[in-house]
């Protein structure tokens, strides 16, 4: 029995919270230049929901903000440079990615079978 076990680049805990994943993720994005695919490789899978892991990939981003605009001072806000380099915030491409996957669903462009996805049925009393 472990508590943790990384598959297909996900780390799956006994849990089956997302904190281990989160972690680990985190470690390699702050250390190497590839950032944003660590943040979003599977997410629409391990997508954090909890306040710890949404902070903690937000406080990932707005450092590799800070090494993208050469300032390093702990009192500068990243909205500016944020909006300044076109970045969305990861809860924007998080609803993207939802979408994208659900659309491919959807219209067969995926490899998940969506057959079972059923089409709401209107009331005929309303």
């Amino acid at each position: 029995m472990v508590d943790c076990y990384p598959y297909l680049g996900v780390t799956i805990s006994s849990d089956l919270r997302w904190h281990k994943h989160v972690d680990s993720v985190s470690a390699k994005a702050f250390y190497i230049s590839l950032i944003r695919p660590h943040l979003e490789f599977a997410s629409a899978a391990w997508d954090p929901h909890t306040d710890r892991d949404i902070n903690q990939l937000d406080k990932v981003q707005r450092r590799a903000v800070h090494l993208v605009k050469n300032d390093y001072h702990r009192t500068t806000s990243v909205s500016g440079p944020v909006r300044d380099l076109g970045c969305q915030s990861l809860e924007n491409r998080k609803k993207n990615t939802h979408l994208l996957l659900f659309y491919k669903g959807l219209h067969g462009l995926s490899a998940i079978p969506c057959d079972s996805l059923r089409r709401p049925v209107r009331n005929s009393r309303h």
